[in-house]
Parts: C-alpha cells; structure tokens; sequence
C-alpha cells in the first residue's frame, strides 16, 4: 500500500448525521488514487486532467463514520488481474492512529494495466461489493422511459467550472455531490418528509457508480432517482444522472443506506408500517 495522502475531518465538512459527508470522504478518495497513481508512477501529471474520463466504474464501501476531528491516512494500492477481474486500483482512507478502514473505493481506469498487486486478495476483503449487483439495468433507459418506471426528478442543474478538471471534465466527487444533494428530495418524494430529525437520520454503507459518457462543464444535467427496493435496516436507491436536452443517461449508481439512530448512532429497522408505505413507490423492474 503507497500512503499518498493524510488529513482529518473539518466540521464544514459534516452533514445533518453529524459525520464526514460523502462527498468529502469521496474527495479525499480522490486525492488519494491521483497522489498514489502518481508515486506510484502508473499515471504522469499530464494524464490528471483525463483521468476522470478514463474511469469507467467506481465502487466504495463506508465501514465507519468518520465525525469531526478524525485523523485520516490515504492509501493506494494496485490490483492484478488473479486480485480483482473488475477493478485494477484500490484507493482506502484509514484512521491515522488505529489503522482500521473507515471507507474504500474499488476503481476500474481503462488503458491503466495490470500489473503487479501492490495488495494481497485478503487485504481487501473489507472493500469487496457486498450488498450492489454488478451491473446498472436502468441506464438503458431515457429519461422519460425513466420517469415512467417511477424514478423520480430530484435534481437539476448545470454543471460549473469549479466542479470540473481544467480539461472540463466531471470530477468524480462531483458526480456524489449531486447524488447527495438529491436525497432530501427523494425522502420528500418516497415518504412526504426529509426522513432527517434530531433524532434520526440516514447512512449509505455502499455504492456503485457507472460511468457511461463523461459528463462536461456548461452540460445542463437531470438527477433521477428511485427506491429499489428495502427490508429491514436496508433501502437500496438508484440513480441516474441524464444530458437535458439529449435525455441520454451518463452515469448510473446504486447505493445501499441505513436509518440511522443519531443518539445511539447504529442502524435500526424501519417500522412495518413506513415499510409498506415506503415499497408502494418502489421503482417497476425492466
């Protein structure tokens, strides 16, 4: 493993579940694959600006909250082939004094070889798909076909220059920028409310990301998203993110959340009750 970055958890950085926001803990992701791809020397400063068009399917694991203050440790690894048939980098953030991994992100970057593993198949056993299928289904569909299996309209916008690289190019965290954001509309959708109190709120412990064509600066873009299912503890969401004008889908994901008890801060069960009201919007299968 290449340590390639070390901070720790500003508070601007928390959300209303009072921990690290995912889209900050994906940012330090970032920054953790660009410096270990660079010590490493896979890639060269000149391919950084394209390198978030070379990924083509990103999948992160959280195995703890990261709250404020949290020292962080950044580290890369390489994965052969005989390691992972998927994925070729694993980018993990670990907490700087006991070493036990708080979120991983498992990346497959197109024209990056396999090579050596710079990590064993043991070592990453705790980053490993667990509860997500490997493919995303939905993202044949347009946006309207979309609409109509029950995906909902959470977000809009236009992407700005300070999201992207200076080729203009998405930047990953970016892409979980406007998934995150789309959420308290989703709840507000599925449930008639932001499903956030004082009390209780929402985790996601997993999440898949397809990246189909590279979303650019000045695209006008469409957050659509849906309920695919939920039990117990677990919902599972899915999302796609389509050009405004072309109604093409760029990038699909599927994420796996748990209510959460922000006193206790463990995942409970939903009660019997919201969960027949909740699976009554569930998105229709293809």
């Amino acid at each position: 493993m290449q340590l390639s970055y070390r901070g720790s958890v500003n508070r601007w950085e928390c959300d209303e579940n009072d921990h690290l926001n995912v889209r900050f803990c994906e940012e330090k992701l970032w920054q953790t694959l660009v410096g270990g791809l660079l010590e490493l020397n896979a890639i060269t400063e000149s391919e950084v600006d394209d390198l978030p068009a070379r990924i083509t399917c990103q999948h992160l694991r959280f195995q703890q909250e990261s709250r404020i203050a949290t020292p962080i440790s950044g580290f890369v690894s390489l994965l052969s082939s005989d390691v992972s048939a998927e994925f070729n980098v694993l980018a993990q953030l670990r907490h700087s004094v006991s070493g036990e991994p708080l979120c991983s992100s498992l990346v497959a970057i197109s024209g990056l070889d396999h090579r050596k593993s710079t990590v064993s198949e043991d070592e990453i056993t705790h980053s490993l798909p667990r509860g997500i299928d490997s493919d995303s289904p939905y993202h044949v569909l347009n946006l309207t076909a979309a609409l109509e299996k029950g995906f909902a309209v959470t977000g809009r916008g236009v992407i700005q220059r300070n999201e992207c690289t200076n080729s203009g190019c998405l930047l990953p965290y970016n892409y979980m920028a406007r998934t995150s954001d789309s959420m308290p509309n989703l709840w507000s959708h599925l449930a008639g409310d932001e499903r956030v109190t004082d009390a209780e709120g929402g985790a996601v412990v997993e999440f898949r990301r397809h990246y189909h064509q590279p979303l650019r600066e000045h695209q006008a873009l469409v957050v659509v998203s849906g309920l695919l299912g939920a039990q117990g503890k677990i919902q599972r969401f899915g999302h796609l993110l389509f050009d405004t004008r072309t109604h093409q889908c760029y990038a699909s994901a599927q994420a796996v959340a748990v209510r959460m008890d922000l006193q206790a801060r463990k995942a409970v069960a939903m009660s019997d009750e919201d969960l027949v009201s909740l699976l009554q919007k569930q998105v229709q299968p293809l």
